[in-house]
């Protein structure tokens, strides 16, 4: 279900978006190190073989928001190597300067988080989750 959710148009965008910038981050330690000095905490790591991951790497994106326009206007940023690269301008540019993902993550979280809270109770393996339903 969560699959053809998020194949529409408006959350497909922002979940391409989204993984593009958590995994250009992840696959760069100095950029890793980095991030983790501005938020104190981490970007959900998208995952290949659970969807609802997905949709969590968006909601830790948006927790993450501020500290990361911070890393990308930052002078340990600017003075890298990162920032003449296409793909880390690319990066930068989407979390700076695009106007449709940040309305697009807050869309797809709030459309999609009642279903994500349903799928981690019934997955979860500490109570049965009937009782919660």
């Amino acid at each position: 279900m969560l699959e053809r959710i998020g194949d529409l148009p408006q959350r497909k965008n922002a979940l391409l978006k989204a993984r593009k910038v958590a995994n250009y981050i992840y696959n760069h330690s100095w950029l890793l190190a980095l991030m983790r000095k501005f938020p104190k905490r981490e970007i959900l790591r998208p995952a290949a073989t659970r969807f609802a991951t997905a949709f969590l790497t968006l909601q830790s994106m948006y927790q993450v928001r501020q500290p990361l326009e911070a890393m990308f206007t930052s002078e340990e940023w600017i003075g890298c190597a990162f920032t003449n690269k296409s793909e880390g301008k690319t990066v930068r540019k989407i979390v700076l300067k695009d106007k449709s993902i940040w309305p697009s993550v807050v869309y797809a979280i709030k459309t999609t988080k009642p279903l994500v809270e349903v799928l981690r109770l019934v997955d979860a393996k500490k109570e049965p989750a009937m009782g919660y339903l």
